[in-house]
Formats: structure tokens, C-alpha cells, sequence
């Protein structure tokens, strides 16, 4: 399969040899990891293998391959909507989190914003 990628199969090796220290060393020394990475850190741990096989099987069907993924555990944490006005479920969210949670000014409107800046990217007409 690495062949058909075109991959220099030597350096692929070397990069094999030093992933599974530093993805441990950056990524599962964060500190209150929440149990929810576990999944992630499964897709990472096939990344380089089960995960390219389904990529290539989708494309030899002639579906489009896109993907995106994230690891990292936020550093700030972001409460909205009207209900993020209530300080008892910021307080009950930041102790389920144990973490801060910022509420914006007015959070009954990032929806609505982030919904209209939706609309005008989607938009055909002036």
C-alpha cells in the first residue's frame, strides 16, 4: 500500500519509530485529558495503517477523500447560547470539565452570528 502512495518507505520507517513517543510525550501527558480523547487517540494510533486503507478504498469507489482531525484538548472552553447565562450550569459545566469556562458578553447570540456569517458565505444573490 505505501508503494502505491509513492512513499520513501525508509523515511516513513524513521518517522514510524519516533511517532508513538512524542504523540505520548505531547498529547497524552495533557493534564485532565477528558476520557472522550481515548477515540482520537485510537484514530491515531491507525493513522498510518487501517485508517489510509479505508482512504484508498473510498477513493477506488471514486468517492471524494477529505478529512480533518484534531488532538489537542482545548485550552479555553466556550459556553454559549441563552442557557450560558445561568451561573449554576457554567458552574456545574466548569466542575464536570474541571476547567474555567468563559461565557461571551451577550451568548444568546453567537448562534445567530455564526448562522448569519453562514448565510452570507452561502449566498448567490447581493
Amino acid at each position: 500500500m505505501w508503494k502505491d502512495l509513492g512513499l520513501n518507505l525508509e523515511a516513513h520507517d524513521q518517522l514510524m519509530a519516533i511517532l508513538g513517543k512524542a504523540y505520548k510525550d505531547i498529547y497524552l501527558s495533557q493534564e485532565n485529558r477528558p476520557k472522550g480523547m481515548r477515540y482520537l487517540d485510537f484514530v491515531i494510533s491507525e493513522a498510518h495503517g487501517l485508517r489510509i486503507e479505508e482512504l484508498m478504498e473510498e477513493k477506488r469507489k471514486g468517492n471524494k477523500v477529505i478529512g480533518a482531525f484534531c488532538v489537542y484538548v482545548p485550552e479555553e472552553w466556550v459556553f454559549a447560547g441563552g442557557v450560558a447565562k445561568n451561573p449554576c450550569l457554567k458552574y456545574l459545566l466548569e466542575n464536570a470539565l474541571r476547567h474555567e469556562v468563559k461565557v461571551p458578553e451577550d451568548p444568546q447570540t453567537v448562534g445567530a452570528y455564526g448562522a448569519a456569517i453562514i448565510a452570507r458565505d452561502q449566498s448567490t444573490s447581493c
